[in-house]
């Protein structure tokens, strides 16, 4: 049974006694109004219910972590612009979600880059060039590096500078969505027998 209306009449009639007869009224005690408040929570304060019945878990995770600062968002921009390999994901906060892509897919591409210049540099000797053999097997390393590195370096920094305004404005839907962002009404009891009636502004 919805609770919201029991209560809606019940404050209503509260609030009509109280104003008629204010002398007359005797106080009500205390921990039984905390309980009507809570038994009205929906009325007394809009967000009193479980939010974990409306939301999943990642929509609950945005809502706690909250929108991502200017000044990380365009840090962690510039960094991933300059050095990658995630660092710029960690200063924004999320290279648990997409930054360890970046460095377990750029330090692959390093070490791939890195093994393959090696082998044909060690494959030289006083004695005789490498062979044709060896010398695919390097280039082979050497370009699948190269491109395994700056494709994860382009995409890292697309997601660094794309990715944030994008999850900015996620939270602030989530937030109207469950009305913690914008103006609502809110009616709650008194402890004198009386009410309470105004709006909530919420940012």
């Amino acid at each position: 049974m919805n609770p919201l209306p029991l209560c809606s009449l019940l404050l209503l009639l509260s609030t009509s006694v109280a104003l008629a007869q204010p002398s007359a009224t005797p106080p009500q005690d205390p921990a039984a109004c905390q309980r009507a408040c809570c038994a009205c929570g929906a009325l007394a304060y809009p967000m009193a219910y479980d939010l974990r019945l409306t939301l999943t878990s990642e929509e609950l995770d945005l809502l706690a972590e909250g929108e991502l600062s200017t000044g990380r968002y365009v840090t962690g921009g510039v960094i991933s612009s300059m050095y990658g390999f995630g660092i710029g994901h960690i200063i924004q906060g999320r290279w648990a979600e997409r930054g360890w892509i970046f460095t377990v897919g750029e330090t692959v591409g390093a070490a791939l880059l890195i093994s393959g210049v090696e082998d044909y540099v060690s494959s030289w000797s006083v004695d005789h060039a490498p062979t044709e053999r060896q010398h695919r097997h390097a280039n082979r390393k050497i370009v699948g590096g190269l491109f395994t590195l700056l494709g994860f370096r382009v995409v890292e920094i697309v997601d660094a500078w794309a990715t944030p305004p994008k999850r900015n404005a996620r939270v602030r839907a989530l937030r109207r969505r469950v009305g913690l962002a914008g103006v609502s009404p809110f009616v709650a009891p008194s402890y004198d027998g009386g009410g309470t009636a105004g709006v909530v502004a919420r940012f």
